[in-house]
């Protein structure tokens, strides 16, 4: 009986000391996981501060101004075309000509296929 206890604890002990020596590999696989993972996470915190830094350069009043002048048509509103809403012209009535001119354009550009 003695005998039988000695060999199963020697057993049980074995298998305790490779499931003990697989659990520190994998601890230290999982540690060097971890450490990889941290590196990558602040390569892509700098990555976002880069571009926040950027956004903010190219968002500047003075830039978006010179790009406005360098690429857009735009002019002063004159006070003369501000006018009441009383004073616009009213809609036009269809005719059969308006229609046939609709009806060979086919749908409107915002509708979908």
């Amino acid at each position: 009986m003695n005998r039988r206890l000695t060999i199963i604890a020697s057993l049980v002990l074995g298998i305790a000391a490779i499931g003990v020596y697989e659990l520190k590999y994998e601890v230290a696989e999982l540690e060097a996981d971890a450490v990889r993972l941290a590196a990558e996470l602040a390569k892509e915190r700098q990555a976002l501060h880069v571009l926040a830094t950027d956004w903010a350069y190219l968002n500047r009043p003075e830039y978006l101004s010179e790009l406005v002048e360098e690429h857009l048509d735009l002019v002063p509103l004159d006070a003369d075309r501000i006018v009441a809403v009383q004073d616009l012209p009213r809609r036009v009535t269809p005719t059969p000509e308006l229609a046939q001119i609709d009806a060979a354009a086919g749908p409107a550009g915002d509708e979908k296929p």
